[in-house]
């Protein structure tokens, strides 16, 4: 029973901790973003250079 719980707690973990990497990493993206248009970078100038 003692096992199941720790599992359980570790799969959680693991959860929450990829949860976390994923919104850091949103964050900064968006953060990125907001620094090129402030640069004068366009997004859709950018969208147009990868086609």
């Amino acid at each position: 029973m003692i096992e199941l719980k720790r599992a359980a707690i570790k799969t959680q973990l693991k959860r929450w901790c990829f949860g976390w990497v994923l919104l850091s990493s949103y964050i900064r993206e968006g953060q990125r973003l907001q620094a090129g248009v402030g640069n004068g970078l366009d997004r859709s100038a950018v969208i147009m250079q990868l086609r």
